[in-house]
């Protein structure tokens, strides 16, 4: 990690490292997975030492995406590609039980916006501290004792369909909030979905073996504290 004007930089192989102790998977899936990102002109590039990239939060999003995405029958730019420009489903944004102050970078987001563009909120909302703020901050309660506030994030990948969402919650003994988007091909209206089901599915996205997987808030901030330069 180099500092420059007293801005902590993070260098691709520090992120690719740090992805792939916090995935607990083999630094090598992540290397492949930026290589491969690098090669398609999707991530920050640059030279060797002082001049090497300097990685920022669409670079971390990018990198998970990959890296977790992989699907079994694709390549990893293919999988990269299918779920990083899945869209959010129309309505799929939801503020459970009363409206609340979601972290601007997630606020943001418009209809229609991608799975990328959504993990790039994420990340940037945990780099910039936002989403730490948000989860953080307690529910009022009725009790002159402070009730705690227990909370998550979770990011799910499902396939062999490429799914995603983006879940962030919390609540106490009396209220929950939170906000849910989620990122599919599958058609929000019955009508639709029955025609849509009857479509021919290519060999490699209809297998009878589901696989999901999941990260949680654990990944998304300790990316941000790298992003950001805390020790």
């Amino acid at each position: 990690m180099e500092c420059s004007g007293g801005i902590w930089m993070v260098t691709p192989g520090e992120l690719c490292t740090k992805t792939a102790e916090l995935l607990g998977v083999e630094p090598n899936a992540t290397a492949i997975a930026w290589r491969t990102l690098r090669e398609h002109g999707q991530v920050t590039t640059g030279g060797r030492g002082r001049s090497a990239a300097h990685c920022v939060p669409t670079d971390a999003a990018k990198l998970l995406i990959a890296t977790i995405g992989k699907l079994p029958l694709k390549s990893v730019f293919k999988s990269w590609q299918r779920y990083a420009t899945l869209k959010g489903r129309e309505g799929g944004a939801i503020n459970l039980m009363k409206e609340v102050s979601t972290p601007p970078e997630l606020a943001a987001l418009k209809q229609g916006h991608t799975f990328s563009e959504g993990m790039t909120a994420l990340v940037t909302s945990a780099t910039s501290g936002t989403l730490q703020k948000f989860m953080q901050h307690g529910l009022e309660s009725d009790h002159d004792l402070p009730i705690p506030t227990v909370g998550f994030v979770r990011i799910r990948f499902s396939a062999p369909l490429p799914q995603a969402s983006i879940n962030l919650h919390k609540n106490n003994h009396k209220r929950m909030m939170g906000l849910s988007l989620e990122y599919t091909d599958i058609p929000a209206e019955v009508s639709e979905i029955i025609e849509w089901a009857e479509e021919p599915r290519s060999p490699d996205e209809s297998g009878d073996l589901t696989h999901i997987m999941q990260i949680t808030g654990n990944t998304i901030f300790s990316l941000g504290e790298l992003l950001r330069g805390s020790k």
